[in-house]
């Protein structure tokens, strides 16, 4: 009986050590979890992910932030400029140095600003202009819309283009506001 309770004993004790490397493991784990996925108590907290940062933070360059744009992952606290378009709540978010209607906007106010650009200033497209004409990278006034030409776009209009005078045609000829070919300009006609 003796060597049968040694026995059971011994198995008891071995099962016992098992069981408490098993929940010692177990118990690593859950800490170990836990510090991975547990929410940032402060910005700027160390992370290898967003799920450590919390609901409304994310983990850029390995820090914990609150991004004002969560789509491009810049603005706010988190170090990184937001290109053109993106969300932003000041100038300083963005890499153009504005934000207007909580847009980043490009240095020379292009169309995502609630101000479109002036005469001259620089821009991509029509729609970042106040007249909405863009030629050669700058706004400007045409005399004709369709072509984007004359007026102030130091571009001069086809024949047929529509001018106010005389400089915003190829031929130099503007009969009653439309580009002539040359030497068809009516007499009397005005520029």
């Amino acid at each position: 009986m003796m060597a049968l309770e040694k026995l059971t004993n011994a198995r008891f004790a071995v099962l016992r050590r098992q069981t408490s490397r098993i929940l010692v493991v177990a118990g690593l784990a859950v800490v170990g979890f836990r510090l991975l996925t547990w929410p940032c108590a402060v910005l700027g907290q160390d992370c290898i992910s967003d799920d450590a940062c919390g609901k409304f933070q994310a983990c850029i360059n390995r820090k914990c932030c609150t991004p004002s744009d969560f789509t491009s992952r810049c603005g706010s606290n988190c170090g990184v400029k937001c290109p053109d378009s993106a969300r932003c709540a000041g100038d300083d978010d963005c890499q153009s140095g504005a934000c207007s209607g909580e847009r980043c906007c490009g240095p020379s106010c292009n169309g995502n600003c609630s101000n479109q650009c002036k005469d001259a200033q620089g821009c991509t497209t029509g729609d970042d202009c106040e007249n909405f004409a863009c030629v050669k990278s700058k706004c400007c006034t045409p005399s004709d819309i369709s072509n984007q030409c004359g007026g102030n776009c130091g571009v001069k209009c086809p024949d047929t283009g529509r001018c106010g005078g005389n400089n915003d045609c190829q031929s130099g000829l503007c009969n009653y506001g439309t580009c002539a070919p040359a030497g068809q300009l009516h007499p009397g006609a005005p520029g």
